[in-house]
């Protein structure tokens, strides 16, 4: 793991504190999504200078490995994390 943590260590995190690890994922990734968004972003600034006068704009999405993904994947994973989040509340208080 990127983070230098074992899987004990990211198990053992509060609910909380694994929501907030998710949160700074989503706004700075590390490991390879983040060295892949770098590479993608490059060759679109490539591509989009050496592109036709008046063509529209290449988006590093183009340049991405692997499937690009759709708006609702980001919705699902969101609310998969917070049913797990109040499943494990309920187990850690006894419900």
């Amino acid at each position: 793991m990127t983070t230098g943590w074992t899987p004990d260590q990211v198990r053992e995190l509060s609910g909380e504190d694994y929501k907030n690890l998710v949160a700074l994922y989503a706004v700075e990734p590390w490991g390879q999504e983040r060295d892949n968004l770098h590479v993608a972003m490059q060759l679109s600034q490539v591509a989009n200078m050496n592109r036709a006068r008046g063509s529209a704009a290449i988006d590093p999405s183009r340049f991405m490995l692997g499937r690009k993904p759709k708006q609702n994947d980001d919705a699902k994973k969101i609310s998969a994390l917070r049913g797990s989040i109040k499943q494990s509340r309920k187990v850690a208080n006894g419900g």
